[in-house]
Protein backbone atom coordinates (compact mmCIF):
# COMPACT_ATOMS: atom_id res chain seq x y z
CA UNK A 1 0.00 0.00 0.00
CA UNK A 2 2.89 2.34 0.81
CA UNK A 3 4.32 1.91 -2.68
CA UNK A 4 1.01 3.07 -4.15
CA UNK A 5 0.82 6.19 -1.95
CA UNK A 6 1.10 9.50 -3.81
CA UNK A 7 4.01 11.78 -3.05
CA UNK A 8 3.61 15.28 -1.60
CA UNK A 9 4.27 17.94 -4.25
CA UNK A 10 6.00 20.09 -1.58
CA UNK A 11 8.36 17.73 0.21
CA UNK A 12 8.39 14.77 -2.17
CA UNK A 13 7.69 12.25 0.57
CA UNK A 14 4.90 9.67 0.37
CA UNK A 15 1.67 10.77 2.01
CA UNK A 16 0.05 8.37 4.45
CA UNK A 17 -3.44 8.93 5.77
CA UNK A 18 -5.48 11.96 4.77
CA UNK A 19 -4.00 14.20 2.13
CA UNK A 20 -5.05 17.12 -0.03
CA UNK A 21 -5.38 17.10 -3.80
CA UNK A 22 -5.22 20.43 -5.64
CA UNK A 23 -3.65 21.76 -8.82
CA UNK A 24 -3.53 18.15 -10.04
CA UNK A 25 -1.12 17.14 -7.27
CA UNK A 26 -1.18 15.56 -3.84
CA UNK A 27 -0.05 17.40 -0.71
CA UNK A 28 0.42 16.82 2.97
CA UNK A 29 -2.34 18.97 4.53
CA UNK A 30 0.28 21.07 6.33
CA UNK A 31 2.32 21.53 3.14
CA UNK A 32 -0.44 22.97 0.97
CA UNK A 33 0.23 26.63 1.71
CA UNK A 34 0.23 30.04 -0.01
CA UNK A 35 3.14 30.43 -2.43
CA UNK A 36 3.74 33.99 -1.19
CA UNK A 37 3.17 34.17 2.57
CA UNK A 38 3.74 30.41 3.19
CA UNK A 39 0.71 30.27 5.46
CA UNK A 40 -2.17 27.74 5.33
CA UNK A 41 -5.26 28.82 3.47
CA UNK A 42 -7.98 30.35 5.60
CA UNK A 43 -11.06 28.16 5.18
CA UNK A 44 -9.30 26.06 2.54
CA UNK A 45 -9.99 28.47 -0.33
CA UNK A 46 -7.17 29.51 -2.63
CA UNK A 47 -6.53 31.33 -5.91
CA UNK A 48 -4.35 29.95 -8.70
CA UNK A 49 -1.92 31.73 -11.02
CA UNK A 50 0.70 29.99 -13.19
CA UNK A 51 0.34 26.71 -11.34
CA UNK A 52 0.82 28.25 -7.90
CA UNK A 53 -1.74 28.66 -5.13
CA UNK A 54 -2.21 31.97 -3.31
CA UNK A 55 -4.37 33.17 -0.46
CA UNK A 56 -6.85 35.89 -1.32
CA UNK A 57 -4.84 38.68 0.28
CA UNK A 58 -1.63 37.89 -1.57
CA UNK A 59 -3.41 37.15 -4.84
CA UNK A 60 -5.11 40.55 -4.78
CA UNK A 61 -1.86 42.26 -3.81
CA UNK A 62 0.15 40.61 -6.59
CA UNK A 63 -2.35 40.32 -9.43
CA UNK A 64 -5.46 42.30 -8.52
CA UNK A 65 -6.66 45.40 -10.30
CA UNK A 66 -5.98 48.75 -8.68
CA UNK A 67 -7.97 51.96 -8.70
CA UNK A 68 -6.27 54.92 -10.40
CA UNK A 69 -5.84 56.23 -6.85
CA UNK A 70 -3.70 53.18 -6.02
CA UNK A 71 -6.15 51.22 -3.89
CA UNK A 72 -6.75 47.53 -4.51
CA UNK A 73 -10.14 46.75 -6.01
CA UNK A 74 -10.35 43.13 -4.89
CA UNK A 75 -13.71 41.66 -5.90
CA UNK A 76 -15.48 45.03 -5.74
CA UNK A 77 -17.35 46.68 -8.56
CA UNK A 78 -15.28 49.08 -10.63
CA UNK A 79 -15.54 51.49 -13.57
CA UNK A 80 -13.33 52.14 -16.58
CA UNK A 81 -13.02 55.58 -18.14
CA UNK A 82 -10.34 57.08 -20.38
CA UNK A 83 -8.33 53.83 -20.19
CA UNK A 84 -8.16 54.03 -16.41
CA UNK A 85 -9.81 51.91 -13.73
CA UNK A 86 -11.61 53.47 -10.76
CA UNK A 87 -13.27 52.07 -7.71
CA UNK A 88 -16.87 53.11 -7.35
CA UNK A 89 -16.15 55.75 -4.71
CA UNK A 90 -13.37 57.52 -6.61
CA UNK A 91 -15.19 57.29 -9.93
CA UNK A 92 -18.22 59.15 -8.64
CA UNK A 93 -16.03 61.67 -6.81
CA UNK A 94 -14.10 62.46 -9.99
CA UNK A 95 -16.73 62.17 -12.72
CA UNK A 96 -20.13 62.15 -11.03
CA UNK A 97 -22.56 65.02 -11.43
CA UNK A 98 -23.79 66.70 -8.28
CA UNK A 99 -27.25 67.95 -7.43
CA UNK A 100 -27.24 71.70 -7.92
CA UNK A 101 -29.62 72.03 -4.97
CA UNK A 102 -28.48 69.46 -2.39
CA UNK A 103 -24.89 68.99 -3.51
CA UNK A 104 -24.84 65.18 -3.33
CA UNK A 105 -23.59 62.97 -6.17
CA UNK A 106 -26.37 61.98 -8.58
CA UNK A 107 -26.33 58.21 -9.11
CA UNK A 108 -29.95 57.57 -10.02
CA UNK A 109 -32.39 59.37 -12.29
CA UNK A 110 -32.24 63.14 -12.12
CA UNK A 111 -33.58 66.21 -13.88
CA UNK A 112 -31.72 68.55 -16.24
CA UNK A 113 -33.33 71.88 -16.99
CA UNK A 114 -32.88 73.98 -20.11
CA UNK A 115 -29.96 75.80 -18.47
CA UNK A 116 -27.97 72.61 -17.88
CA UNK A 117 -28.57 72.46 -14.12
CA UNK A 118 -28.70 68.91 -12.71
CA UNK A 119 -30.79 68.15 -9.66
CA UNK A 120 -32.72 65.28 -8.13
CA UNK A 121 -36.49 65.36 -8.14
CA UNK A 122 -36.61 65.04 -4.36
CA UNK A 123 -34.84 68.35 -3.84
CA UNK A 124 -36.79 70.15 -6.58
CA UNK A 125 -40.09 68.97 -5.14
CA UNK A 126 -41.89 71.71 -3.22
CA UNK A 127 -39.80 74.57 -4.65
CA UNK A 128 -41.43 77.35 -6.67
CA UNK A 129 -40.24 77.72 -10.26
CA UNK A 130 -39.04 81.12 -11.40
CA UNK A 131 -41.67 82.92 -13.49
CA UNK A 132 -39.13 83.66 -16.22
CA UNK A 133 -36.45 80.93 -16.41
CA UNK A 134 -38.41 78.19 -14.58
CA UNK A 135 -35.47 77.19 -12.40
CA UNK A 136 -36.45 75.97 -8.91
CA UNK A 137 -35.97 79.00 -6.68
CA UNK A 138 -33.53 78.22 -3.89
CA UNK A 139 -30.37 79.67 -2.43
CA UNK A 140 -27.88 77.10 -3.81
CA UNK A 141 -29.14 77.23 -7.40
CA UNK A 142 -30.50 80.75 -7.95
CA UNK A 143 -29.35 82.75 -4.92
CA UNK A 144 -32.90 82.90 -3.61
CA UNK A 145 -35.63 84.93 -5.23
CA UNK A 146 -38.11 87.80 -5.00
CA UNK A 147 -41.88 87.82 -4.84
CA UNK A 148 -43.49 90.66 -6.81
CA UNK A 149 -46.57 92.46 -5.57
CA UNK A 150 -48.60 90.94 -8.43
CA UNK A 151 -47.84 87.40 -7.19
CA UNK A 152 -45.00 86.47 -9.56
CA UNK A 153 -41.86 84.95 -8.11
CA UNK A 154 -38.55 85.74 -9.80
CA UNK A 155 -35.28 83.99 -9.00
CA UNK A 156 -32.16 85.86 -7.98
CA UNK A 157 -30.44 85.14 -11.31
CA UNK A 158 -33.24 86.74 -13.32
CA UNK A 159 -33.48 89.66 -10.94
CA UNK A 160 -29.91 90.70 -11.77
CA UNK A 161 -31.02 92.12 -15.14
CA UNK A 162 -34.72 92.69 -14.44
CA UNK A 163 -36.25 95.61 -16.37
CA UNK A 164 -38.14 97.77 -13.88
CA UNK A 165 -37.59 101.23 -15.42
CA UNK A 166 -39.26 102.51 -18.57
CA UNK A 167 -36.14 104.26 -19.88
CA UNK A 168 -34.12 101.03 -19.70
CA UNK A 169 -36.89 99.15 -21.51
CA UNK A 170 -37.09 101.82 -24.23
CA UNK A 171 -33.36 101.43 -24.87
CA UNK A 172 -33.82 97.68 -25.40
CA UNK A 173 -36.82 98.26 -27.69
CA UNK A 174 -34.69 100.60 -29.80
CA UNK A 175 -31.94 97.98 -30.09
CA UNK A 176 -34.41 95.28 -31.11
CA UNK A 177 -36.01 97.54 -33.77
CA UNK A 178 -32.59 98.25 -35.27
CA UNK A 179 -31.77 94.53 -35.31
CA UNK A 180 -35.05 93.68 -37.05
CA UNK A 181 -34.52 96.43 -39.62
CA UNK A 182 -31.17 94.88 -40.53
CA UNK A 183 -32.91 91.53 -41.02
CA UNK A 184 -35.65 93.00 -43.23
CA UNK A 185 -38.94 93.43 -41.31
CA UNK A 186 -38.34 97.04 -40.32
CA UNK A 187 -41.06 99.41 -39.12
CA UNK A 188 -39.65 102.58 -40.67
CA UNK A 189 -41.06 105.67 -38.96
CA UNK A 190 -43.82 103.84 -37.13
CA UNK A 191 -43.94 105.00 -33.51
CA UNK A 192 -43.97 102.12 -31.01
CA UNK A 193 -44.53 103.47 -27.48
CA UNK A 194 -43.46 101.12 -24.68
CA UNK A 195 -45.64 100.46 -21.67
CA UNK A 196 -44.57 98.44 -18.60
CA UNK A 197 -47.40 96.84 -16.62
CA UNK A 198 -47.86 94.34 -13.81
CA UNK A 199 -49.26 90.84 -14.19
CA UNK A 200 -52.79 91.72 -13.09
CA UNK A 201 -53.07 94.46 -15.71
CA UNK A 202 -51.75 92.14 -18.41
CA UNK A 203 -54.31 89.45 -17.57
CA UNK A 204 -57.11 92.00 -17.53
CA UNK A 205 -56.15 93.36 -20.97
CA UNK A 206 -55.73 89.90 -22.55
CA UNK A 207 -58.05 89.40 -25.52
CA UNK A 208 -57.05 85.98 -26.85
CA UNK A 209 -58.56 82.88 -25.22
CA UNK A 210 -55.48 80.76 -25.94
CA UNK A 211 -53.27 83.26 -24.06
CA UNK A 212 -55.16 84.31 -20.93
CA UNK A 213 -52.00 85.46 -19.13
CA UNK A 214 -49.51 86.78 -21.70
CA UNK A 215 -46.16 88.38 -20.90
CA UNK A 216 -46.58 90.94 -23.66
CA UNK A 217 -49.04 92.26 -26.23
CA UNK A 218 -49.08 94.73 -29.09
CA UNK A 219 -52.01 97.14 -28.72
CA UNK A 220 -53.13 98.38 -32.14
CA UNK A 221 -56.02 100.48 -33.46
CA UNK A 222 -57.26 101.31 -36.92
CA UNK A 223 -59.54 103.94 -38.51
CA UNK A 224 -62.04 102.65 -41.06
CA UNK A 225 -63.99 104.62 -43.67
CA UNK A 226 -66.52 102.99 -46.04
CA UNK A 227 -65.27 99.59 -45.00
CA UNK A 228 -61.69 100.40 -45.83
CA UNK A 229 -58.86 100.86 -43.29
CA UNK A 230 -57.51 104.36 -43.77
CA UNK A 231 -55.19 104.63 -40.79
CA UNK A 232 -53.28 102.19 -38.55
CA UNK A 233 -51.81 103.18 -35.20
CA UNK A 234 -49.67 101.43 -32.56
CA UNK A 235 -51.07 102.37 -29.18
CA UNK A 236 -48.38 100.58 -27.16
CA UNK A 237 -46.00 97.64 -26.99
CA UNK A 238 -47.14 96.39 -23.60
CA UNK A 239 -44.62 94.23 -21.69
CA UNK A 240 -44.56 92.82 -18.17
CA UNK A 241 -42.27 94.74 -15.87
CA UNK A 242 -39.58 92.91 -13.94
CA UNK A 243 -38.59 90.44 -16.70
CA UNK A 244 -34.85 89.76 -17.11
CA UNK A 245 -33.19 91.56 -20.03
CA UNK A 246 -32.96 88.53 -22.33
CA UNK A 247 -36.58 87.53 -21.76
CA UNK A 248 -37.72 91.15 -22.12
CA UNK A 249 -35.92 91.55 -25.47
CA UNK A 250 -37.43 88.31 -26.81
CA UNK A 251 -40.96 89.45 -25.93
CA UNK A 252 -40.32 92.86 -27.52
CA UNK A 253 -39.18 91.17 -30.75
CA UNK A 254 -42.29 88.99 -30.76
CA UNK A 255 -44.65 91.92 -30.33
CA UNK A 256 -42.81 94.04 -32.92
CA UNK A 257 -43.40 91.27 -35.47
CA UNK A 258 -47.11 91.39 -34.67
CA UNK A 259 -46.88 95.13 -35.27
CA UNK A 260 -45.06 94.58 -38.58
CA UNK A 261 -47.84 92.25 -39.72
CA UNK A 262 -50.51 94.72 -38.60
CA UNK A 263 -48.94 97.76 -40.25
CA UNK A 264 -48.45 95.86 -43.50
CA UNK A 265 -52.00 94.43 -43.58
CA UNK A 266 -51.03 90.77 -43.21
CA UNK A 267 -54.19 88.66 -42.82
CA UNK A 268 -54.83 86.97 -39.51
CA UNK A 269 -54.21 83.22 -39.33
CA UNK A 270 -57.38 81.15 -39.14
CA UNK A 271 -58.04 79.68 -35.71
CA UNK A 272 -56.96 76.08 -35.10
CA UNK A 273 -59.98 73.82 -34.71
CA UNK A 274 -59.37 70.35 -33.24
CA UNK A 275 -62.00 67.78 -34.19
CA UNK A 276 -63.72 66.12 -31.24
CA UNK A 277 -62.13 62.78 -30.40
CA UNK A 278 -59.03 63.43 -32.54
CA UNK A 279 -56.66 63.55 -29.56
CA UNK A 280 -58.02 60.24 -28.23
CA UNK A 281 -57.60 58.58 -31.63
CA UNK A 282 -53.99 59.74 -31.88
CA UNK A 283 -53.27 58.61 -28.34
CA UNK A 284 -54.67 55.15 -29.10
CA UNK A 285 -52.16 54.68 -31.95
CA UNK A 286 -49.12 55.78 -29.95
CA UNK A 287 -46.64 53.22 -28.53
CA UNK A 288 -45.95 53.00 -24.82
CA UNK A 289 -44.13 56.15 -23.73
CA UNK A 290 -40.73 55.88 -21.98
CA UNK A 291 -42.03 57.21 -18.66
CA UNK A 292 -44.86 54.66 -18.61
CA UNK A 293 -42.48 51.87 -19.62
CA UNK A 294 -40.05 52.83 -16.84
CA UNK A 295 -42.80 52.66 -14.25
CA UNK A 296 -43.92 49.27 -15.58
CA UNK A 297 -40.41 47.85 -15.44
CA UNK A 298 -40.04 49.01 -11.84
CA UNK A 299 -43.50 47.88 -10.70
CA UNK A 300 -43.85 44.61 -12.66
CA UNK A 301 -40.24 43.38 -12.89
CA UNK A 302 -38.70 44.90 -9.73
CA UNK A 303 -35.97 46.63 -11.73
CA UNK A 304 -34.02 49.42 -10.09
CA UNK A 305 -34.52 53.00 -11.21
CA UNK A 306 -31.17 53.10 -13.04
CA UNK A 307 -31.75 49.82 -14.91
CA UNK A 308 -35.26 50.86 -15.95
CA UNK A 309 -33.97 54.22 -17.18
CA UNK A 310 -31.15 52.59 -19.17
CA UNK A 311 -33.58 50.20 -20.88
CA UNK A 312 -36.00 52.96 -21.88
CA UNK A 313 -33.44 55.59 -22.85
CA UNK A 314 -33.59 57.18 -26.29
CA UNK A 315 -30.70 56.44 -28.72
CA UNK A 316 -27.71 58.64 -27.98
CA UNK A 317 -28.74 59.29 -24.39
CA UNK A 318 -27.61 57.61 -21.19
CA UNK A 319 -28.44 58.42 -17.52
CA UNK A 320 -25.62 60.00 -15.47
CA UNK A 321 -25.40 57.16 -13.16
CA UNK A 322 -22.65 55.83 -15.46
CA UNK A 323 -21.73 58.33 -18.20
CA UNK A 324 -19.29 57.01 -20.78
CA UNK A 325 -18.03 54.04 -18.74
CA UNK A 326 -18.22 50.27 -18.52
CA UNK A 327 -19.27 48.87 -15.16
CA UNK A 328 -17.73 45.49 -14.35
CA UNK A 329 -16.75 43.19 -11.56
CA UNK A 330 -13.11 43.21 -10.58
CA UNK A 331 -11.82 39.79 -11.67
CA UNK A 332 -8.25 38.67 -12.44
CA UNK A 333 -7.09 35.96 -14.82
CA UNK A 334 -7.08 32.88 -12.62
CA UNK A 335 -6.99 29.61 -14.55
CA UNK A 336 -7.37 25.97 -13.72
CA UNK A 337 -10.13 26.26 -11.13
CA UNK A 338 -11.63 22.93 -9.98
CA UNK A 339 -14.41 21.40 -12.10
CA UNK A 340 -17.73 23.23 -11.74
CA UNK A 341 -21.01 21.55 -11.14
CA UNK A 342 -23.25 21.26 -14.27
CA UNK A 343 -25.36 24.34 -13.56
CA UNK A 344 -22.16 26.36 -13.23
CA UNK A 345 -20.45 24.75 -16.21
CA UNK A 346 -23.31 25.56 -18.57
CA UNK A 347 -22.99 29.29 -18.02
CA UNK A 348 -21.78 31.31 -20.99
CA UNK A 349 -18.00 31.49 -21.03
CA UNK A 350 -18.24 35.00 -22.39
CA UNK A 351 -19.90 36.18 -19.23
CA UNK A 352 -23.35 37.73 -18.82
CA UNK A 353 -25.08 39.61 -21.55
CA UNK A 354 -25.17 43.27 -20.56
CA UNK A 355 -28.25 45.43 -20.84
CA UNK A 356 -28.72 47.06 -24.25
CA UNK A 357 -25.94 49.61 -24.59
CA UNK A 358 -25.97 53.10 -26.03
CA UNK A 359 -22.86 54.36 -27.78
CA UNK A 360 -20.51 55.56 -26.39
CA UNK A 361 -21.62 54.43 -22.95
CA UNK A 362 -21.90 50.75 -22.01
CA UNK A 363 -23.66 49.36 -19.01
CA UNK A 364 -23.33 46.02 -17.25
CA UNK A 365 -25.75 44.84 -14.55
CA UNK A 366 -24.82 45.00 -10.86
CA UNK A 367 -23.18 42.02 -9.19
CA UNK A 368 -26.49 40.54 -8.12
CA UNK A 369 -27.50 39.94 -11.74
CA UNK A 370 -24.20 38.49 -13.05
CA UNK A 371 -23.92 34.77 -13.79
CA UNK A 372 -20.74 32.80 -13.12
CA UNK A 373 -18.12 32.48 -15.85
CA UNK A 374 -17.31 28.93 -16.99
CA UNK A 375 -13.58 29.66 -16.92
CA UNK A 376 -13.69 30.11 -13.14
CA UNK A 377 -11.72 33.34 -13.38
CA UNK A 378 -10.88 34.80 -9.99
CA UNK A 379 -12.97 32.14 -8.29
CA UNK A 380 -11.79 30.89 -4.95
CA UNK A 381 -11.00 27.16 -5.21
CA UNK A 382 -11.10 24.43 -2.61
CA UNK A 383 -9.03 21.22 -2.73
CA UNK A 384 -10.32 17.67 -2.53
CA UNK A 385 -9.70 15.67 0.62
CA UNK A 386 -9.21 11.91 0.71
CA UNK A 387 -11.37 11.47 3.78
CA UNK A 388 -14.58 12.45 1.99
CA UNK A 389 -13.40 12.28 -1.63
CA UNK A 390 -15.56 15.19 -2.73
CA UNK A 391 -14.85 18.23 -4.80
CA UNK A 392 -16.21 21.53 -3.58
CA UNK A 393 -17.98 23.76 -6.08
CA UNK A 394 -16.06 27.05 -6.29
CA UNK A 395 -18.09 29.92 -4.86
CA UNK A 396 -18.55 33.06 -6.91
CA UNK A 397 -19.70 36.58 -6.20
CA UNK A 398 -23.28 35.83 -7.12
CA UNK A 399 -23.88 32.04 -7.28
CA UNK A 400 -23.13 29.40 -4.68
CA UNK A 401 -24.10 25.78 -4.21
CA UNK A 402 -26.55 25.30 -1.38
CA UNK A 403 -24.58 22.31 -0.11
CA UNK A 404 -20.96 22.52 0.95
CA UNK A 405 -19.70 19.88 -1.48
CA UNK A 406 -20.86 17.89 -4.46
CA UNK A 407 -19.69 14.68 -6.07
CA UNK A 408 -17.10 15.15 -8.84
CA UNK A 409 -18.67 16.55 -12.02
CA UNK A 410 -22.18 16.63 -10.56
CA UNK A 411 -24.22 18.60 -8.06
CA UNK A 412 -26.58 16.90 -5.63
CA UNK A 413 -28.46 20.19 -5.15
CA UNK A 414 -29.13 22.62 -7.95
CA UNK A 415 -27.55 26.04 -7.66
CA UNK A 416 -29.80 29.06 -7.60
Amino acid sequence: MKGNSPRCAYCGKPVIGDYTTALGKAWHPSHFICAQCRQPFDGGSFYERNGKAYCKRDFDELFGRRCASGELLGQNRYFEKDDKVYCETHYWQKFGKRCAIGGEILKGAYQVNAWGDNYCAAHARGLTDCFSCHRPICQPLTGGGTRYTDGREMCGLCRRTAIDELRVGEGILKEVRAFMTDLGPGLGRVITPLRLVDYNTMKRDATKPYAPAPVGMARHSSLTRNGQVTERTVEAIQILSGLPREHFAAVVAHELMHTYFFMNSFPDLPPLVVEAGWIERVRATMPELPADMRRRFVDDYDLGSYDATALTASPGWMPAAAPGITARTSRGNVSGAPQRCPSHATSNSAGPSPLPSVTPARYSPPLSSWSSKATGADTASKPETRSCRVQVCPPSEDQRCHQAGCAPLSCQTRCT
